[in-house]
């Protein structure tokens, strides 16, 4: 298997569903999300080149890439991890007004860091899934 360093122990499921995140520390101590991506064997293969870009070129709007992999169930990518509210929590809150939900969508939607990310050789469909955070003063 393909990897920038070996899989770190998962320590607690995050984030469930397809993309999940795993609390991981990577073995130089620095904590991470890690989020597991299922795709077959050969499409895991096939995605190394893209996750080398993106690890190798940071955006501010994109969550760092620290590590990368791939195991028998997919792709695995390591970031930092993301300090805010949770997007499920802020709806609970109730209906936002639309200076917030317009605040929202471009942190969300935010096309920079699209473009950023299909100059590094990633689509739309072959892009990690994974919870959406908000700023913690959100």
């Amino acid at each position: 298997m393909a990897e920038s360093e070996p899989k770190p122990k998962l320590i607690e499921l995050v984030a469930p569903g397809a993309g999940q995140g795993w609390k991981a520390v990577l073995k130089n101590g620095k904590p991470a999300v890690v989020h597991e991506i299922p795709v077959p064997p050969a499409e895991a293969a096939a995605a190394i080149p893209r996750i080398q870009r993106l690890a190798e070129h940071q955006h501010p709007a994109l969550s760092p890439v620290l590590a990368w992999g791939t195991d028998p169930n997919g792709i695995w990518v390591a970031v930092e991890p993301n300090e805010g509210t949770p997007l499920s929590t802020l709806l609970s809150r109730g209906p936002l007004t639309p200076p917030a939900a317009a605040a929202l969508g471009a942190a969300v939607c935010g096309r920079p860091a699209w473009r950023y990310a299909r100059r590094s050789g990633w689509t739309r469909r072959e892009r990690p899934r994974h919870p959406t955070s908000l700023p913690a003063s959100s």
